[in-house]
């Protein structure tokens, strides 16, 4: 399923993408997402850095939560009592904003370029992410399981990624 944000597309919301991860075994080693409403093209290969068209990109450094927008994103499985806490755990720390808009590549494109600090992934499928993951960590993202520690491999389903400030810190201490 290269469309990623299938339910956005079916109801005329202009967010999805098309994303495609080349994956060798349990690691990624290549990513292409393009974003068609805005025609950006979002591409990495492992240890050669992340760009959008022909821009390098780099994640943001905030590292204050009431400036930092975080997205959120789950598989249909999850309880939505964890959202929900998880929002209201952000919300009390005064978190700038939060983002729960059903497309996992783009989200990982906003951090990659700078635009929102955090993105927390719980179950999403490997093949909504493993693109858009890829290209955040080669522009400086930090993956972490929701404890901070190192991911088994890149097929991981929960794990949270931020722009490495400290405020990675401040919202692994707020996840559920």
């Amino acid at each position: 399923d290269p469309l990623d944000g299938t339910y956005n597309f079916t109801l005329g919301t202009p967010n999805f993408t098309v994303s495609i991860g080349l994956l060798n075994k349990d690691e990624i080693i290549a990513g292409v997402v393009y974003q068609p409403i805005l025609d950006r093209i979002y591409r990495a290969e492992i240890g050669k850095g992340a760009f959008m068209n022909d821009t390098k990109l780099a994640v943001s450094t905030v590292s204050d939560i009431t400036a930092a927008t975080v997205a959120y994103t789950c598989s249909y499985q999850t309880p939505a009592e964890y959202a929900n806490n998880l929002f209201r755990n952000l919300d009390e720390k005064d978190v700038k904003r939060v983002l729960d808009d059903w497309s996992v590549a783009f989200d990982f494109c906003m951090l990659a370029s700078g635009k929102i600090e955090a993105f927390v992934n719980n179950e999403c499928e490997l093949y909504d992410f493993a693109a858009g993951k890829l290209i955040a960590t080669e522009a400086g993202a930090l993956v972490t399981d929701f404890h901070g520690g190192k991911l088994k491999n890149d097929k991981d389903r929960i794990f949270f990624t931020s722009n490495g400030s400290a405020l990675h810190k401040t919202i692994l201490d707020l996840l559920p």
